[in-house]
């Protein structure tokens, strides 16, 4: 599962041969949850989930995750291509600043 993004205590993380809807794990101690990343009429809609087993992300923490997504969705989802639909690697980015 490779780490796309690095940014204070989360992890971004992708699944290799995963589905849809795109999505990403967040991790951040103990900790996961899921955000799916939905477009509507153009717009970005994010929608959480949480991970069987995990205990999730808390409110806060979802807050700080979508300012991180809403920024950085293109390339989101253009790592989510590379990996899924070409078998490529991509390298994790550590963020310092939003």
């Amino acid at each position: 599962m490779p780490t796309i993004y690095e940014y204070l205590d989360f992890l971004i993380r992708l699944y290799t041969e995963d589905h849809l809807p795109i999505h990403v794990h967040i991790f951040k101690t103990e900790r996961e949850s899921k955000c799916e990343l939905h477009y509507i009429k153009g717009e970005l809609v994010l929608k959480w989930k949480n991970v069987s087993g995990a205990k999730p992300l808390n409110s806060k923490e979802k807050k700080i995750v979508e300012e991180l997504i809403g920024k950085y969705h293109l390339q989101i989802v253009k790592k989510w291509e590379l990996i899924q639909i070409f078998g490529k690697t991509v390298k994790k980015e550590k963020i310092y600043k939003l």
